[in-house]
């Protein structure tokens, strides 16, 4: 796209820009565009493609040039944005093509918790390119006012359709595009899937008063409502999770509070419209109220478009409803290729949430491409000085630790590996994942990571359930952290040593062992045998990183035996429900992640409607909508289906699933890159019969 210019409508945050395209004959153009905020195309009035919110968001910005930060950070950071290319199939004659630009995370104004990211307004730059022809943006590019008054992505749009257009507004005039400062970043062509309506829902209204009515999805989901218009006048569509204790009008806490409501406005004219729905925002929702009259309401499901490659079912309710919901709240989570914490009140690529979950989603979703992207936000966010990971990628503030959160840097790549067999992401970003390893040791003390950024965030863990923060003592952030890094340590050496590194290997094994006697000399209680007195899941944490003795196991399993629920936080509630499999007792994992405890338990989330994740195990005001807490969804295939991998991409196997007959007949799949592999397990007077397929590229150990 060199010698076009980046181009914006001075003053308009939804601007809508016009080029007229004249050919000889009909032909097929070709355009590459990128946008600063988001883009539509409409090539004479119709919509080109089925993308939304493209191009994906990204690292627009370095932390160190952003004035207000509520963390402080002057990270010197990657700026980068992504240009797509489309067909634009041309009529012989005057061709008409429209641009819609809206805020996306580049311009929204008004949600200011993490600090001010404002970037300026939006702004494009494109190339179309037809027989011998070639137009660029800025030279004869007009722009006028669009029928979008207001968009911001965190609260909703405001769209005024008294025009006879749906995209012009009335008594609008186009003048010549005003030329916007040049993006001093990489402009890097998008590769991967977009986000898309992914499937649509017939809500049913549950209540109406007068013009005022309530909505049921049945689902907690991200996306829209699309409907008819019925008169003159305004309607206003408002989003929440639950319902209020009357159950006559919605709750819209979880999903920001009384400040940060999700609400969309639509102003009609005389002239009926037909399936409207906002252009630059989407909507974490189970529930809609309506203040004004529509016909034919259609919920559009709206995320990445990431294919569910897998299934699983049991007799077990909460284990079949954990899977279920793990999967709605996954792909809720995932807009333009970042797996997001919440789809609503922050929609930030939080590196926690996304680390934790990461092998979970690879296993269950086609969702290769995602980590691929990511990563590369990943980096970008990463300080070229000295090698820090934010807790949010693309940067966009947000709190965390430096090892359960950047340790995302090195724990994606590893099961990336895992999962595909393809080493690639560690031959691109090796050296990001040392020079963060650095970075850890300057935060370290005698091998404990005792500190991060200076008056910043250092958390260890994070959510632990409510009633064990208060009454037991709280977990230490080194203990968690320097864990962590072991762990992190362990993977790269492993992946090392098979792309033919020894020496770096073995130089990472040995800073693990050093950072893991130090763990003990601070934590271990040599007449129990417990770390950190076996809180939280400590006792875990220490054996993952084959820490402890038979004490040590002992007296974990006791623990868990006495009080079968979750007391750990999100990074320890996965690590321990993969430990109890790890030493034979997936029987324990299954107990807790079947309970329904009050407050404590995934069958509690389900006992109360919840139809996705939630991120606090009680409810409360918090986010109904985290993946977070989904990370042992995994352990249904590798050990109550036995799905065991023996070489990464799943190019040898075993199956052995673990005698469970308390969870009953179960089934399910995983899809390789060679085929399915499909596991049932039937229990017939105790005895367990396993039937299996798996393709014949894989070899299969018995």
């Amino acid at each position: 796209m060199q010698n076009a210019k980046w181009i914006k409508k001075t003053g308009d945050h939804a601007p809508l820009f016009k080029e007229v395209i004249k050919a000889e004959k009909a032909v097929t153009a070709t355009i590459d565009i990128s946008s600063l905020g988001w883009f539509e195309l409409y090539l004479n009035g119709k919509k080109v493609g089925d993308d939304l919110f493209t191009p994906a968001v990204s690292n627009y910005h370095s932390a160190h040039e952003i004035e207000i930060l509520n963390y402080p950070s002057n990270d010197v950071m990657t700026k980068r944005a992504y240009y797509l290319s489309y067909e634009l199939p041309l009529n012989e004659g005057e061709n008409e093509l429209l641009i819609l630009l809206g805020a996306g995370f580049y311009a929204q104004k008004k949600r200011v918790a993490e600090g001010i990211f404002y970037q300026g307004e939006p702004q494009t730059k494109y190339v179309i390119k037809y027989e011998d022809k070639e137009i660029r943006s800025g030279e004869n590019t007009l722009a006028s006012e669009s029928v979008i008054l207001e968009t911001e992505l965190f609260y909703g749009e405001t769209t005024d359709y008294k025009g006879k257009c749906n995209l012009i507004r009335e008594n609008a005039e186009f003048k010549k595009a005003d030329e916007a400062k040049e993006f001093d970043g990489e402009v890097t062509k998008w590769s991967y899937p977009t986000d898309k309506i992914i499937r649509e829902i017939t809500p049913k209204c549950i209540y109406k008063d007068g013009d005022f009515s309530i909505w049921d999805n049945g689902e907690n989901i991200t996306g829209l409502v699309a409907f008819d218009s019925v008169k003159e006048g305004e309607v206003v569509l408002t989003y929440a999770e639950n319902l209020n204790a009357e159950k006559n009008d919605i709750d819209v806490k979880s999903a920001g509070g009384r400040d940060q409501i999700q609400s969309d406005k639509f102003i009609f004219g005389e002239e009926k419209k037909f399936g409207v729905m906002p252009h630059f925002v989407w909507h974490g929702f189970r529930y809609f109220s309506v203040k004004g009259e529509i016909n034919n309401p259609v919920t559009k499901v709206i995320h990445s478009n990431v294919p569910v490659t897998s299934e699983f079912k049991s007799n077990n309710k909460v284990i079949n409803w954990l899977f279920d919901a793990y999967k709605r709240s996954q792909l809720g989570n995932m807009h333009g290729f970042i797996p997001s914490d919440c789809p609503h009140r922050e929609r930030l690529g939080y590196t926690g949430d996304g680390q934790v979950t990461c092998d979970t989603a690879l296993m269950v979703l086609d969702s290769a491409p995602v980590y691929e992207k990511w990563m590369q936000d990943i980096i970008d966010s990463q300080n070229t000085l000295n090698g820090h990971i934010q807790h949010t990628a693309p940067f966009y503030g947000g709190g965390g630790g430096p090892c359960g959160w950047g340790g995302a840097v090195a724990i994606v790549p590893y099961f990336y590996y895992k999962a595909t067999g393809s080493l690639k992401l560690y031959e691109k970003y090796l050296d990001n994942i040392l020079f963060w390893f650095d970075y850890i040791d300057s935060r370290s003390d005698n091998g404990l990571v005792v500190r991060e950024e200076e008056k910043g965030w250092c958390l260890g863990e994070w959510c632990i359930p409510l009633g064990y923060v208060s009454t037991k003592q709280p977990i230490e952030e080194p203990f968690v952290n320097t864990c962590y890094f072991v762990r992190c340590l362990n993977y790269t050496a492993e992946v090392c040593a098979v792309m033919g590194k020894k020496e770096l290997s073995d130089k990472l094994y040995e800073k693990a062992e050093y950072c893991k006697n130090a763990l003990k000399a601070k934590y271990y209680d040599e007449t129990t045998g417990d770390y950190h007195g076996n809180i939280h899941g400590t006792n875990a944490y220490a054996i993952d990183i084959d820490l402890g003795d038979e004490r040590t196991v002992k007296n974990m399993l006791a623990h868990y035996e006495k009080e079968p629920y979750f007391d750990t936080g999100f990074l320890g509630s996965e690590v321990m429900t993969r430990v109890l499999c790890k030493v034979g007792r997936a029987d324990l994992a299954f107990k807790i992640m079947s309970s329904e405890e009050e407050n404590h338990s995934f069958g509690y989330m389900m006992n109360m409607g919840a139809t996705t994740i939630w991120e606090e195990f009680y409810g409360g005001n918090h986010s109904h909508n985290h993946h977070m807490f989904g990370g042992c969804v995994k352990l249904m295939f590798t050990d109550f289906l036995g799905i065991k991998m023996l070489e990464p991409g799943y190019k040898k196997i075993k199956i052995d699933p673990f005698y469970l007959p308390e969870l009953g007949d179960i089934e399910g799949f995983i899809t390789t890159e060679f085929g399915k592999i499909e596991v049932s397990v039937k229990y017939e007077n105790g005895e367990m019969n396993v039937k299996y397929t798996v393709p014949a590229e894989i070899e299969l150990v018995k």
